[in-house]
């Protein structure tokens, strides 16, 4: 399980001002990616997929999928599809996923720099605590299985 909110402190008001925010590291293979490169990712139950900023995306070297057209709050857009890993050093869990390259034009005034929709949502379990700020995360152990930690 892992607290997830406002990197700066856990407040009732940073939730309400940010959202629920977490440490993540993306990259295409997280074993060659550079922890000092973790990044700050919000998590938006209203977003199918994960979506970080072209320029970003671009910077990472992550293979293409596809072109397409996606619709969000903003309008539609023509977007670029990557695929990358999303790694969570609070839960030491990574998983592929595909990944939507939008402008992340209102991040650049928050403290995050992508965003965490449904279909990685879909393995955790989150709870959200208004009235204390907190919000949890925790891995569904049918999708991550206890790795065996015994020693050799």
């Amino acid at each position: 399980m892992t607290v997830v909110n406002s990197p700066s402190t856990f407040s009732r008001e940073s939730l309400l001002k940010q959202g629920p925010i977490l440490e993540v590291i993306i990259g295409y293979k997280i074993e060659q990616v550079d922890p000092s490169n973790a990044l700050y990712a919000l998590i938006d139950t209203g977003a199918d997929d994960p979506v970080i900023g072209k320029q970003f995306a671009s910077s990472l070297g992550l293979p293409i999928i596809r072109e397409c057209e996606v619709t969000g709050a903003t309008g539609k857009e023509e977007a670029t599809i990557y695929l990358g890993q999303i790694y969570v050093p609070s839960l030491e869990v990574g998983m592929y996923q595909e990944m939507i390259a939008l402008d992340l034009q209102i991040a650049q005034s928050r403290d995050y720099q992508a965003l965490l929709g449904r279909t990685f949502l879909q393995y955790f379990k989150m709870e959200y605590d208004g009235m204390t700020g907190t919000v949890t995360l925790m891995k569904n152990p049918k999708h991550f299985p206890q790795e065996d930690k015994q020693s050799p």
